[in-house]
């Protein structure tokens, strides 16, 4: 079973990802990636990558054969997107 959690995109530089690392509190648990500028942000989440999030957070009990069928894709493509997405 595949799942999206809940995490936070924010613009910043490696000092801002820091600074707030550093200033969260203990026990704290938050999913942030920062990344430095939007052009990197759409390399990263393309169309077809949001497209994908989307139909894992809505049919969670779906795997990857089953979710490339529903977005008309080759199986090959959503599982290269999931394990590049996971990393």
């Amino acid at each position: 079973m595949l799942k999206v959690r809940d995490v936070e995109i924010k613009f910043g530089s490696i000092e801002d990802m820091k600074k707030e690392i550093l200033e969260r509190k203990e026990g704290e648990e938050r999913h942030v990636i920062y990344l430095p500028d939007a052009r990197t942000f759409s390399k990263i989440f393309s169309a077809r990558r949001i497209e994908l999030l989307r139909a894992i957070k809505e049919n969670p009990e779906l795997g990857v054969s089953e979710l490339a069928r529903l977005l008309g894709r080759k199986q090959e493509a959503v599982s290269r997107d999931i394990a590049f997405l996971r990393a």
